[in-house]
């Protein structure tokens, strides 16, 4: 028990032991019994966060431009389904692929070298 706490915690081994607030009892839980009445609390009070949405992410479509660049035309799109700024999401791709590029006036990308998907 640490004193001056307002919380009994105990740990014994590897778990630990605590009263939960609000409880008429003085019954000690494990940490896993707390961590369960947390994860069922919030389900009961948000139900949107136990439902799982999948969003259909379409690829990306690449066209040549010349015979050294790539514009990915519905890169705008993707980073709205993503919820992420395309000058973020940029930079990430341009990263990984190790090469240069840019958006142009319409966020399509335009990236230096030839990528087709698979």
């Amino acid at each position: 028990t640490v004193a001056g706490d307002s919380t009994s915690t105990t740990r014994t081994s590897t778990k630990e032991v605590g009263v939960l607030a609000g409880d008429d009892d003085t019954r000690d839980y494990h940490y896993t019994e707390m961590l369960d009445r947390v994860f069922s609390l919030l389900r009961e009070r948000n139900p949107t966060l136990s439902t799982r949405t999948r969003h259909a992410m379409p690829p990306p479509q690449l066209v040549r431009v010349g015979t050294r660049k790539t514009m990915w035309s519905n890169f705008a799109q993707i980073c709205q389904l993503m919820r992420r700024s395309p000058e973020h999401v940029q930079s990430f791709i341009l990263a990984e692929l190790g090469t240069e590029g840019s958006l142009d006036a319409n966020v399509r990308l335009l990236i230096k070298g030839r990528f087709m998907p698979k």
